[in-house]
């Protein structure tokens, strides 16, 4: 179940959602064990894409 959704921000709008979870999943999970938190499982993070409104079809 997902339990953590990552938008991403300015400059992003050309990364696909796993090129964006590749580069925030360890940086959270990271975070977490650094602040003595339980770390994220595989499945927690899901990345929320908005790049189709820059991107329209058809069009590179």
């Amino acid at each position: 179940m997902t339990r953590v959704v990552g938008v991403h921000g300015a400059g992003k709008q050309l990364m696909g959602s796993v090129m964006l979870r590749g580069d925030c999943f360890p940086a959270l999970s990271g975070g977490l064990r650094h602040a003595g938190q339980p770390t994220l499982s595989e499945g927690a993070l899901t990345q929320a894409l908005h790049e189709d409104l820059f991107r329209p079809p058809g069009r590179p």
